[in-house]
């Protein structure tokens, strides 16, 4: 993967065999790697495609040749979304990042009670997505959504939901191990945890908790686990079948 190159192509900007690069794109390939024509690169689309090509103009805008085209690029074959509190500006931004290379496929940013960051800057963090897709090699670009609140989030979302909470009554990899359905979406709270009437909310809903073990976690370093957790609980439920 260390030879790969990934650029981010617009889907509209492929055409046939051939493509051409953004201006941020093409700028950054000719002036900070100084790609030069004959140069082999990858795109990403975003949407699920990639494609193996070669520059051939470098006119302002380069344009190239495609050679071979690939369908999810990087992805796992398991959906996952992470679902999270609003964290302070450096530590959520860690955590799009990894969560981005981890593989998940949907990102939602909860306003909960006790969130100490009331403000989440959406398009900086699609930014970041953007760059962690390019750096780790995938070919899709994470959904993220913004929600007022538990409730406004649990009202839309039917699928099937786990939260991490120090007074789990069981480990995420039990859990994982006991369930005839692994679950799509994890939520993690804030530093200062879910409040009295977000755990109400979720015991209403019937949404089981897992602890993370004894020690208690950042929200990003929680979020991180969890998600490594079930990737690697899926790549050992498919090397066993």
């Amino acid at each position: 993967m260390t030879d790969k190159i990934f650029f981010r192509v617009d889907p509209h900007n492929v055409s046939n065999d051939r493509f051409t690069l953004s201006a941020d794109e093409s700028h950054h390939a000719e002036h900070v790697l100084r790609l030069k024509t004959g140069h082999k690169i990858w795109l990403i689309d975003g949407n699920g495609m990639s494609y193996t090509g070669e520059i051939t103009s470098l006119n302002g805008s380069i344009k190239g040749k495609i050679y071979e085209t690939f369908t999810s690029e990087g992805e796992n074959s398991w959906y996952s979304h992470l679902a999270v509190a609003v964290l302070k500006k450096s530590r959520l931004e860690l955590l799009i990042e990894k969560a981005t290379e981890l593989g998940v496929n949907k990102i939602s940013i909860i306003h909960m009670e006790r969130c100490g960051k009331k403000v989440a800057q959406v398009s900086r963090l699609r930014k970041i997505i953007i760059n962690a897709a390019k750096q780790c090699g995938r070919s899709v670009f994470p959904k993220i959504e913004e929600f007022s609140g538990l409730q406004d989030f649990l009202d839309i979302n039917n699928e099937k939901i786990i939260a991490a909470h120090w007074k789990g009554t069981q480990s995420i990899s039990n859990f994982l191990s006991k369930e005839n359905e692994t679950p799509s979406c994890v939520v993690i709270g804030p530093e200062g945890d879910f409040s009295d009437g977000e755990l109400d909310l979720l015991n209403q809903k019937i949404i089981p908790t897992v602890t993370l073990g004894s020690r208690r976690l950042r929200s990003e370093t929680a979020g991180m686990y969890v998600l490594s957790a079930i990737n690697e609980y899926h790549l050992n439920n498919s090397d066993n079948r």
